[in-house]
């Protein structure tokens, strides 16, 4: 099963949303949070990166819209790590 991280609709034979036109997320939204939310892409993309090159498994990356903003998502079990890695690489 697979979900959209904007409408939440959950699917099971798609990649991307038909509604919101974003790739679509494997596993269960409840298992995943919102770490961080910014409206510029660059900084977002940059904090992604960081923490896909420190091996988080659950990180996720999505622009919602709506709200003119970008999205980093990881399950819960990463979720605190994450945000410490976040911290000292938006603080060094």
């Amino acid at each position: 099963m697979a979900w959209c991280p904007i409408c939440k609709a959950e699917y099971e034979d798609n990649d991307m949303c038909p509604d919101c036109s974003v790739d679509l997320i494997e596993g269960n939204e409840k298992d995943y949070t919102d770490i961080f939310t910014f409206p510029n892409e660059e900084i977002t993309l940059n904090i992604y990166n960081h923490l896909m090159d420190l091996k988080f498994e659950t990180v996720r990356y999505y622009y919602n819209a709506k709200e003119e903003a970008y999205h980093i998502i990881c399950q819960e079990y990463e979720s605190d790590d994450a945000r410490k890695q976040m911290f000292f690489f938006i603080t060094e």
